[in-house]
């Protein structure tokens, strides 16, 4: 690690130092998993309730794939 201007004070050597370290922004998307759905859908559309409790078939897009989920940008 290499500091710009001087070593904090607070930090010596051989301290361990956990860092957070976030790749573009922070959001809050809705995450499916991977498996059946995407199998069988294609990842085109998923199944929600509705008000009433109802399954409503609904036309999706996902974006980006994370690890074991997809996000989903939606409806279709």
């Amino acid at each position: 690690m290499e500091f710009v201007g001087e070593m904090p004070k607070n930090l010596r050597v051989g301290l361990s130092l956990r860092l957070r370290i976030e790749l573009g922004q922070a959001s809050e998307e809705l995450l499916l998993p991977v498996g059946g759905f995407y199998k069988d859908t294609g990842g085109n559309w998923v199944f929600v309730l509705d008000a009433d409790n109802h399954a409503v078939r609904r036309d999706i897009k996902l974006g980006r794939k994370i690890q074991r989920t997809f996000e989903s940008l939606g409806q279709g």
